[in-house]
Formats: C-alpha cells, structure tokens, sequence
C-alpha cells in the first residue's frame, strides 16, 4: 500500500504480523476522594488497548491512560491492561490496586454553646472547642 504525501508516495507502515507484547509500568495514581488514574507504557505492536475495571472489560482505544472516576471515597479498585492489534491481544498485564481517599473528619461538636441577646438586634453565641 501507498500513501500520497505531499506530492510524493511513500511506503505505508507495514501491518503487523504478531499480537502486541504485554504492558508494563502500569500504575494506579489516587487523585482524592473520587478519582484514580490509570497509566502504562506502550508495549511493542500495540495499536489499541482494554483495560479491565473491577472484572469488566473496557475499550480504551489507543490512549495509554483511563481516569476512573465518581468513585465513592475510601473504595479500592483493580485494574489490568491488555495491548491489541489486528493480529491478537497480548497476556493481561500484573494487576494494580488503588483505594480512593477518605474525605477529613468533620470537626469536633461545640460544647458548651451559649447564645444571649445583647439587644434587640444583637446576639452573642459563644462556645467551648
């Protein structure tokens, strides 16, 4: 096959002729309480990827990246990548987990709450830590 490139052909890259190798670094960055961040590297002969989510499969397309995200706080989640081309699909990368973040505690309840009218338009609330 050929391609017309600026007035000139050139050779088309040539398909492959064996599936993708498996991807490796990947990672799982927490980003809060409700959102994690998946990362790999490309692997040789990859032209497209699935990542799996908790055991169901997802298409990611060609990006090297997925953000998880409306993730309830203090879940874990898993992940594992697999590369693909036209010819197959790779093994499944090792699995990686990530717990989302619990959100701060709320702060302590006042004691000792007081509140007295200073005048018809004022009041003074007053309390303990």
């Amino acid at each position: 096959a050929y391609i017309k490139l600026l007035s000139n052909f050139v050779a088309a890259p040539a398909a492959p002729t064996e599936p993708p190798a498996v991807p490796t670094a990947v990672t799982a960055k927490v980003n809060g309480t409700a959102e994690i961040a998946v990362s790999w590297s490309k692997p040789a002969r990859a032209a497209g990827y699935d990542i799996e989510v908790n055991g169901t499969i997802i298409d990611n397309g060609p990006s090297t990246s997925y953000t998880h995200t409306a993730l309830a706080p203090g879940a874990t989640h898993n992940y594992r990548v697999r590369a693909k081309n036209p010819v197959g699909v790779s093994d499944w990368s090792n699995t990686v987990s990530a717990t989302t973040e619990l959100p701060p505690p709320p702060p302590p309840t006042p004691l000792n709450l007081q509140a007295t009218a200073e005048n018809s338009f004022n009041i003074a609330v007053s309390w303990n830590a």
